[in-house]
């Protein structure tokens, strides 16, 4: 009688399942030491094949690899420079996209200013504006491409710059229309009869005022947003909370005009730029001391938008009075704000990238769900008082649907 009996096994394979099963059935047979050895390889197969694409030019395939390897082998020899690799990566990824963002901000602002700039200097004729287009989209291409190429941004960099530059236009409007800059006095007499003159003197607003407040105030937040992306590394999240902050200060101070102020226009308007100014200061300094990420900063947000839609649903129920018609929304959204902080936590979500410049809150597109962060955008509003029947704005895309 033979210790061992031999038999003769046939095996058919039927696809990759089959392969990776007699796999694990030979790794889980092997000795110990080759079992723990095997891992090792693999991971030292996996970053090789990495390295390879990557100096090929690949970075998706190498960036999915190093994944991988992450995943499955974190404690391997090979670990660490995969890690490091992957950031430098994700780094690189992260500077093209503001690149981007940066280089499809100045193409829409160069063509911004061609509009503005003009009608600052009261043109009548379409010709000015016709050149202003003509030349502000290319100039506003080709200066911000090579400032992009000139430094190195990050998403909150890049916008420091771009949020800058539509919020100084927003600013520069409305303290304008609050404090009436531009606008003069006139006197006009006439002669009544009898050698007697009745003289009226009245406000009269300056057509060219609006625009060249707007056109001074974009330059100075675009300074201002170069100057602080130049100084400070802003991380993606202040960057984003700062946008966010700046909204809600806006809607708060609105809000809050509308209930303590009564037929004051420009006492409503100056509350509600100071409420936003007060709002993007605190939404820029809370990020970093409360270490928040991006994705959390959404949460929030989100949870004070869903909050906001609460209470003017509540209105829509109750029909409330004036006042607290508003003062509805403004307790809701304030607490939705509070339960999205609270229910929160410093890395809850994942650190997502800045959204694309001025995408909407909420938009339907290829069949999915998207949220982004709208931004300012410049605009023509009709004014039929006015010489040319229009004055410069800013509008938020807050819905877009597409299929």
């Amino acid at each position: 009688m033979t210790p061992y009996s031999s038999r003769r096994v046939v095996v058919r394979t039927r696809g990759p399942g089959v392969v990776l099963g007699l796999f694990a059935i030979l790794l889980s047979a092997a000795p110990a030491p080759l079992a723990s050895q095997i891992p090792a390889d693999t991971a030292s197969v996996l970053f090789s094949v990495a390295s390879d694409l990557l100096q090929e030019g690949d970075t998706t395939q190498a960036t999915s690899l190093f994944r991988i390897l992450l995943g499955r082998f974190p404690e391997a020899g090979v670990a660490s420079d995969a890690r490091a690799l992957l950031d430098e990566l994700e780094a690189a990824r992260r500077e093209r996209g503001s690149r981007g963002e940066l280089i499809a901000w100045g193409t829409i602002y160069g063509a911004s200013l061609g509009v503005l700039i003009p009608a600052a200097f009261g043109a009548d004729d379409s010709a000015p504006y016709g050149v202003g287009l003509l030349l502000g989209a290319p100039l506003g291409f080709a200066g911000s491409k090579a400032y992009a190429k000139s430094v190195r941004l990050t998403p909150g960099q890049a916008r420091a710059i771009t949020f800058g530059s539509w919020w100084g236009m927003w600013q520069g409007f409305g303290w304008r229309e609050v404090f009436d800059w531009g606008d003069r006095d006139v006197t006009q007499c006439f002669d009544t009869g009898g050698g007697v003159t009745e003289c009226f003197t009245h406000r009269q607003e300056s057509d060219e005022a609006p625009f060249t407040g707007t056109v001074l105030g974009s330059l100075a937040g675009l300074t201002t947003g170069i100057l602080l992306s130049r100084q400070i590394d802003i991380a993606a999240s202040t960057a984003l909370a700062a946008n966010f902050g700046a909204l809600w200060g806006t809607w708060y101070g609105f809000a809050a005009s509308v209930i303590a102020i009564e037929n004051d226009d420009d006492g409503r308007l100056a509350m509600t730029l100071i409420g936003g100014d007060v709002g993007l200061i605190a939404g820029a300094l809370a990020a970093p001391a409360l270490g928040m990420s991006t994705g959390r900063v959404w949460l929030v947000h989100l949870a004070g938008i869903a909050g906001l839609i609460g209470g003017l649903g509540l209105d829509l129920i109750v029909q409330p009075g004036d006042d607290l018609a508003v003062l509805i929304p403004m307790a809701t959204s304030a607490f939705g704000l509070f339960v999205g902080f609270g229910t929160t936590s410093e890395d809850s979500g994942h650190d997502v990238d800045v959204p694309n410049l001025a995408s909407a809150l909420i938009s339907w597109r290829e069949g999915k769900l998207r949220f982004g962060a709208p931004l300012p955008r410049p605009t023509v509003l009709a004014a039929p008082g006015t010489r040319r029947g229009v004055v410069p704005g800013v509008k938020f895309d807050l819905f877009r649907l597409s299929w």
